[in-house]
C-alpha cells in the first residue's frame, strides 16, 4: 500500500516512461495494476495520471493509515483535542484510560469505535494507565531462513555481573537457533489495563476490557530457539520462560538502533512452549502455545510492512551480538528497562537466563559503533 501511494503521487506530478524504474520495484507491473483500477493509462509509451482525485490527500505524514480516531473533550463544549492512528487507538483510548495532551490529563469516558471517536474529560489523577495486549503471530510465508546456530563448545559459560551464569551443557553440532523472515498475520487484542502510580510505578489497580481483535498482515523477522536447547538450561521452567521474554526485549532494543527506527515502528511477540507474554497478570494461567520451539517475532508494526524484516534478517549476527553486549554491559543486577525489561515484567532471573541463551547463540560480529 505504501508503494502504491508513492507511485500514485509520483505519476501525478510527472509521467513515467515505459522503461523507467522506481528503486528496485517492478514499476511496470505496479503501473499495470493501477491501470486496471482506473488511476493511470499508457499513451505513446508514457504513463499518465487519469483519475480526478488528488493522491497526496490520501497520504498521512503522521501514520500509515488515514482511518484515525478523533479525541473529543466534552467537559464544556465538544472540542477536538487530538487524533490517534487506528492501530494505536485500542491500546490508548479504551474506557477509563488516562490520555495526556500537552501535560493535561484526560480520562476516556466512551470509545465510539464505529464513528472513530473517543470522548474524554479532564481529570487530576496521580496514576497513568497501561494497556494489557495479547498478540498472536502466524507465519504465512517464509521468505528466507539462515543457517542453524550449532553448539561448538560443550558447557559454554555466559558471564553476568558479579559472577557467571550456570554453564549450558550442549551436544556438539546440536541445533540451537535460527533466524528467518517472511510474511506474517498479526492478531492483537486489548484484554485489560493497569493503573500505574506516577514516580513509584506502583500498580494501584486494574480493569478488564473486551475490545475487538485487530488483525494485520505485515512482515517480520523471527528467531527460532530449539526446544531441546531451551529445556536443558539449568533453570526452573518459569525462569526459562522469563529468559526468553527478556531476550526478546533486548533484541527489540537493539533492533530499533540497527534499523534506525522508532520504538513503536516495530512490534514484539513471543510464542513457544508455555512462553509467558509481557503484561500477563499473575492470576491468569499460562496458555500453552501453538509452536513447539520458542520463537521471538520482531515485526513491522504497520499493515503490509515497511521493509524492516529483510534488513534485520541480514543483520541477524549483529543483532544477537549487540543484544549480548547490551545485557552483559548493563550495570543493573537482575534486569531493567534498558536491557531485558523491568523485573516486574520479565522476572527476577530473566537477565541471567537471557545471557545463558546469548552465550551460546551470539557469534563474533561487529558491535554498534564498530566497523564491520
Amino acid at each position: 500500500r505504501i508503494l502504491l501511494d508513492h507511485i500514485k503521487c509520483a505519476v501525478f506530478e510527472l509521467p513515467f516512461q515505459a522503461d523507467e524504474r522506481f528503486g528496485q520495484e517492478n514499476l511496470q507491473a505496479v503501473l499495470g495494476l493501477l491501470q486496471e483500477e482506473g488511476f493511470v493509462d499508457c499513451v505513446d509509451g508514457r504513463w499518465y495520471w487519469m483519475n480526478e482525485s488528488y493522491p497526496a490527500d490520501a497520504v498521512s505524514l503522521r501514520s500509515v493509515s488515514s482511518d484515525n480516531f478523533v479525541v473529543v473533550d466534552v467537559s464544556d463544549e465538544a472540542t477536538v483535542i487530538g487524533e490517534v492512528d487506528f492501530t494505536a487507538a485500542t491500546a490508548t483510548l479504551y474506557e477509563q484510560a488516562i490520555y495526556l495532551v500537552e501535560g493535561t490529563q484526560y480520562q476516556v469516558e466512551r470509545l465510539d469505535f464505529d464513528r472513530r471517536k473517543a470522548y474524554v474529560r479532564p481529570v487530576d489523577s496521580d496514576y497513568y494507565t497501561d494497556a494489557i495486549t495479547y498478540t498472536k503471530v502466524s507465519v504465512l510465508e517464509e521468505f528466507g531462513r539462515g543457517d542453524w546456530v550449532t553448539a561448538g563448545v560443550v558447557g559454554a559459560v555466559a558471564p553476568v555481573r558479579g559472577g557467571t551464569a550456570p554453564s549450558v551443557g550442549s551436544v556438539p553440532n546440536e541445533r540451537l537457533g535460527v533466524g528467518c523472515h517472511g510474511e506474517v498475520h498479526v492478531t492483537s487484542r486489548v484484554v485489560g489495563f493497569k493503573k500505574i502510580k506516577f514516580y513509584t510505578n506502583e500498580n494501584v489497580g486494574s480493569g478488564e476490557l473486551d475490545l475487538a481483535e485487530q488483525e494485520m498482515h505485515t512482515t517480520a523477522y523471527w528467531l527460532v530457539l530449539a526446544r531441546t536447547f531451551v529445556k536443558r538450561l539449568p533453570f526452573a521452567g518459569s525462569d526459562r520462560r522469563d529468559g526468553v521474554v527478556g531476550l526478546g526485549f533486548a533484541m527489540r532494543q537493539v533492533a530499533q538502533l540497527l534499523l534506525m527506527c522508532d520504538y513503536h515502528d516495530i512490534g514484539l511477540a513471543i510464542h513457544g512452549d508455555q512462553v509467558r507474554p509481557f503484561g500477563r497478570r499473575p492470576e491468569e494461567p499460562v496458555v500453552e502455545a501453538t509452536l513447539n520451539d520458542p520463537t521471538i517475532f520482531v515485526y513491522d508494526n504497520y499493515p503490509g510492512g515497511i521493509g524492516f524484516s529483510e534488513p534485520l534478517f541480514n543483520l541477524h549476527d549483529r543483532l544477537l551480538a549487540n543484544a549480548r553486549a547490551l545485557v552483559e554491559r548493563c550495570p543493573c543486577d537482575a534486569g531493567c528497562p534498558a536491557c531485558v525489561g523491568p523485573i516486574g515484567k520479565a522476572g527476577p532471573r530473566a537477565k541471567e537466563v537471557a545471557l545463558a541463551l546469548l552465550g551460546s547463540l551470539s557469534p563474533d560480529a561487529p558491535l554498534l559503533g564498530e566497523s564491520s
